[in-house]
């Protein structure tokens, strides 16, 4: 319990529900990137996008369905007209319990989660999409600290699957292999 008020206290001075900021001597290095897998769209099409996050050992974030406490990343898409992407796909997480014996699931290391872009039929050849996304995390290790960025992606719009080449091969094969089987 004096966990879960922990983090949501700090969450919420994050978001500037609090007045003041929060200092730790101990702050983690997180690193997040937006990248696309292929160097341009085509109207009618679709192409995958990534969130990875890279995170300084010891240290985790929360998967989906974060368990008993701390919270799960959160994704604020700003997309052309007709555009839209689905819903984020996260690698498997492990399972954690905290000393006071707090069951989560959480992402370690450099966890990547994939979406599905979607670009409209009507989408004009020779523009560029302009992709943006706010992310919000808390990452933890002993003490939780809430994190967040702006990121952008450019792609432009092209004519036919043949003027775009994958790009970013390797993340998103890696990606790929860590999400969860689906259970039938």
């Amino acid at each position: 319990m004096i966990k879960r008020i922990a983090v949501t206290l700090a969450f919420a001075a994050a978001l500037g529900g609090l007045a003041g900021p929060i200092q730790a001597a101990d702050e983690p290095k997180v690193e997040v990137g937006l990248l696309a897998g292929h160097t341009g769209v085509v109207p009618g099409g679709s192409i995958e996008l990534a969130v990875k996050f890279t995170l300084e050992d010891e240290w985790h974030i929360y998967w989906r369905n974060r368990g008993e406490g701390g919270m799960e990343p959160t994704f604020r898409w700003q997309l052309p007209a007709g555009y839209k992407v689905g819903e984020m796909r996260y690698p498997a997480p492990k399972r954690h319990v905290d000393q006071i014996g707090t069951h989560t699931f959480i992402l370690e290391g450099e966890p990547t989660l994939l979406a599905t872009l979607s670009v409209p039929k009507d989408a004009k050849r020779g523009t560029k999409a302009q992709i943006g996304l706010e992310a919000k995390w808390l990452v933890c290790k002993t003490l939780c600290l809430p994190g967040a960025k702006s990121l952008t992606l450019s792609l432009p719009v092209v004519a036919s699957a043949d003027d775009v080449k994958p790009a970013n091969e390797s993340v998103f094969r890696v990606a790929r292999t860590g999400l969860p089987l689906p259970q039938d």
